[in-house]
C-alpha cells in the first residue's frame, strides 16, 4: 500500500504532539522551568519533522531536572488510530527534587504509518558553569570604550539582571549617554516615578528630544533574575521587553533620520561620567545588535534562560556580546566585533 505524504506527515504531528503531552503530564506540577524545556521540546518535534522522518533517534540535553511523580506508571503508553508511543522514565537518582526522585532521561518510542520506529530521547545533565558580574552599587562599572555610534541603524540590547533594591535612583544597566545625544537602558527605582517603580526604561536622545519607553511589568526589584531586551526601530517603535513581556511601543520616526553617535564610552552598571546611577546586583550575557529583534527572538532569549548563547539566534548582525565567562580584567567581546571591556571594582561569580 502506497502513503500519500500529508498521512505521513499527520502521523508525524500526532506522534510528536501526543510525546509532548505524555511528558508534559509527567511534569504537570513542575516548575516554570520545566514547562519551558517542554516548550523547547515542542518546538524541536514541529519545526523538525523531516529530520525525524528520515533519522530514528533524537536526543535532546537540558541541564533542568524532571520529578518522578508517585502513582504515575513508570512506561504509560498512549495509542491511536495509526499507531502506540510509549514514555519510559530512566532509573531516578537518589537525591529527592519536588517531592520525587530526580530522573535523567525520558525516552519515547513509537512507529509509523509504514512501521518504521521512530524514538526520542530526553537527557537532563548537570547545568552548564555560568559566570556573571556583581556590582556593589557604589563604584563599580564595566567600560568597552566609545563603541557601537549607532548613527541611523537600527538596534536591540538584550541583557540578563538580578537587581538588589538600593537608593540610587535610576541605576544604569547599559549606557551611551550623558545628556546630550545617546541612548541607554535603566531600571526606575526613584518613588517619584509612582506607579513605574520596578519598570525598565529604555531612551534614545538627537540633539535635542529625549524619548523615553517602559516595560509593562514593574518587577525588576524583587531580586530575581530578569531578562531585557530594547528594540529601537528607528522609523517605527521603541520597545521594551521585561522577561519577554512587550511593554507599549514608542514611536521614534520623527529620529529616523538622525546621526546618533557621540564620544562617550559604551558603560555597563553606571551612567557615563561613573559617578552616580550605579547598579547593585548581578548582571550577565549583554549582546547588541544592529537589527531588531522581533518578539519571537526576544522571547526566546528568555525561555532558554542565561545559559543559552545570544549567538544561536540566527539573525546576523550580532555587534557586541559580553557573556562573562572569561574572569579576566579585560572581558571579551565573543562576537566578531572583539571589543574587550575594562572592569573597574566588578567581581565575576557564579551564576
Amino acid at each position: 500500500m502506497r502513503y500519500k505524504k500529508t498521512q505521513e506527515g499527520m502521523f508525524i504531528a500526532l506522534f510528536a504532539l501526543a510525546t509532548v503531552v505524555i511528558i508534559g503530564i509527567l511534569v504537570s506540577y513542575m516548575s516554570n522551568w520545566v514547562n519551558d524545556m517542554i516548550a523547547t521540546q515542542t518546538q524541536v518535534f514541529f519545526s523538525k519533522q523531516a529530520y525525524w522522518n528520515t533519522y530514528s533517534g533524537m536526543e535532546i540535553a537540558t541541564s533542568k531536572r524532571i520529578a518522578s511523580l508517585h502513582g504515575v506508571p513508570s512506561s504509560p503508553d498512549v495509542s491511536f488510530a495509526t499507531g502506540k508511543i510509549t514514555i519510559t522514565q530512566g532509573a531516578p537518582d537518589a537525591n529527592g527534587y519536588l517531592g520525587g526522585n530526580k530522573v535523567s532521561t525520558i525516552t519515547s518510542t513509537g512507529s509509523d504509518l509504514r512501521g518504521r520506529s521512530r524514538a526520542m530521547k530526553l537527557t537532563i545533565g548537570d547545568p552548564a558553569v555560568d559566570y556573571a558580574l556583581l556590582f556593589d552599587g557604589n563604584n563599580d562599572y564595566v567600560t568597552m570604550g566609545d563603541v557601537h555610534d549607532v548613527g541611523t541603524s537600527d538596534f536591540t540590547i538584550s541583557t540578563w539582571f538580578r537587581y538588589s533594591a538600593t537608593e540610587n535612583t535610576l541605576p544604569q544597566l547599559i549606557n551611551k549617554y550623558n545628556g546630550g545625544m545617546g541612548y541607554g537602558l535603566e531600571i526606575v527605582d526613584d518613588d517619584d516615578d509612582g506607579e513605574d517603580d520596578g519598570k525598565i526604561r529604555a531612551y534614545i536622545k538627537n540633539d535635542a528630544t529625549r524619548i523615553e519607553a517602559l516595560s509593562s511589568v514593574a518587577t525588576s526589584k524583587n531580586g530575581n533574575w530578569h531578562h531585557v531586551a530594547a528594540t529601537w526601530d528607528r522609523d517605527g517603535n521603541l520597545t521594551v521587553y521585561l522577561d519577554g513581556i512587550a511593554g507599549t511601543g514608542v514611536s521614534i520616526n520623527a529620529q529616523s533620520g538622525d546621526d546618533i553617535q557621540n564620544a562617550l564610552a559604551f558603560d555597563i552598571g553606571a551612567e557615563n561620567n561613573h559617578t552616580a546611577q550605579f547598579f547593585k546586583g548581578f548582571i550577565n550575557d549583554v549582546a547588541f545588535w544592529t537589527v531588531v529583534l522581533n518578539e519571537a527572538q526576544v522571547q526566546t532569549l528568555f525561555i532558554q534562560g542565561y545559559t543559552f548563547p545570544a549567538t544561536n539566534i540566527d539573525i546576523g548582525n550580532l555587534s557586541g556580546y559580553w557573556n562573562f565567562n572569561d574572569q579576566a580584567d579585560s572581558t571579551d567581546d565573543v562576537s566578531s566585533s572583539n571589543n574587550k571591556g575594562d572592569i573597574s571594582g566588578a567581581i565575576f561569580t557564579g551564576t
